[in-house]
C-alpha cells in the first residue's frame, strides 16, 4: 500500500512539473536548453527524477519537441547595463563593443533545445512561437539564460515575468509603450516595472533607439 501511495505522489508531482514546463515554454520563453530547464526546475526545489520523467512524458505526448545542435551562447550572470528613468544614458558605442566582444569570444557547443508545440500551448492557453533559425535560437536561448538567472537569484520575480509573445498577444493593444516589444518585462500590480532585453550583436544605433524608447515611456530596463 505504501509503495502505491508513493507512486501516486510521484505521478502527481510529475504532472505538476509537466504543467510548469509548459507554462515556462508558452508564457515566459520560446525555447530552453535541457541544462537550463534542469537549473530552473532545481531552483524550484523539484526532484530530478520527477522532472526527467516529466520531460519524457511531454515529448511522448507531442507537447514539446527538441533538437540537438551546435549553438553559440555566452555565459550570462548579470545585466551588462541597467538604467532607471532620469539616470544618465549609456555610452552606446561602448555597450555595442562589449556585446560584440562577448559574442566573438564564445565557441559553439552541442546543446539539446526544447520548445512547446501548438498542442502544448493549447494545454496552457499560452503561445508557441519557436523558430528554427540559428540566430533566433541563440537569441531566444539568451533570454532563457536570463530567466534561469532570475530563478536562481530573483525567484520572487518569476511569477511577474511576461514573455515577448504574451506581451504581443495580450498587452500590446492596450499599452502604448509596446510599439517596440522587448524580450520580457516584469510587472507589479498590473504596471510594468522594468523591461528586459538580451543583448545580441546590437549596433550602437539600435541600442540608442532602444534607450530612447524606454526613456520616452519612463521605463526602467536591463540589458543582459
Amino acid at each position: 500500500m505504501k509503495r502505491h501511495a508513493n507512486q501516486s505522489i510521484m505521478l502527481s508531482t510529475v504532472r505538476q512539473i509537466e504543467n510548469l514546463i509548459l507554462e515556462i515554454l508558452t508564457w515566459n520563453l520560446r525555447c530552453v536548453t535541457v541544462a537550463q530547464l534542469q537549473a530552473i526546475l532545481s531552483a524550484h526545489q523539484l526532484p530530478p527524477a520527477a522532472y526527467v520523467r516529466a520531460i519524457h512524458r511531454l515529448a511522448e505526448s507531442g507537447e514539446i519537441e527538441s533538437l540537438t545542435a551546435s549553438i553559440s551562447l555566452p555565459p550570462i550572470a548579470q545585466p551588462i547595463f541597467v538604467r532607471s528613468p532620469k539616470q544618465p544614458a549609456p555610452n552606446c558605442h561602448s555597450l555595442a563593443w562589449i556585446l560584440e566582444k562577448r559574442w566573438k569570444s564564445v565557441s559553439p557547443h552541442r546543446m539539446t533545445v526544447c520548445w512547446a508545440t501548438q498542442k502544448g500551448a493549447h494545454r496552457t492557453a499560452g503561445v508557441a512561437c519557436f523558430a528554427q533559425r540559428a540566430t533566433q535560437v541563440e537569441h531566444d536561448l539568451g533570454t532563457a539564460a536570463m530567466f534561469t538567472r532570475f530563478c536562481e537569484t530573483n525567484p520572487s520575480d518569476i511569477s511577474r515575468w511576461v514573455g515577448e509573445d504574451i506581451l504581443r498577444r495580450d498587452y500590446a493593444a492596450r499599452e502604448r509603450w509596446l510599439t517596440k516589444i522587448p524580450d520580457a518585462a516584469i510587472y507589479r500590480n498590473g504596471q510594468v516595472e522594468k523591461v528586459l532585453e538580451f543583448g545580441g550583436q546590437y549596433s550602437a544605433d539600435r541600442l540608442r533607439r532602444f534607450d530612447r524608447h524606454c526613456e520616452t515611456y519612463h521605463l526602467a530596463y536591463e540589458i543582459w
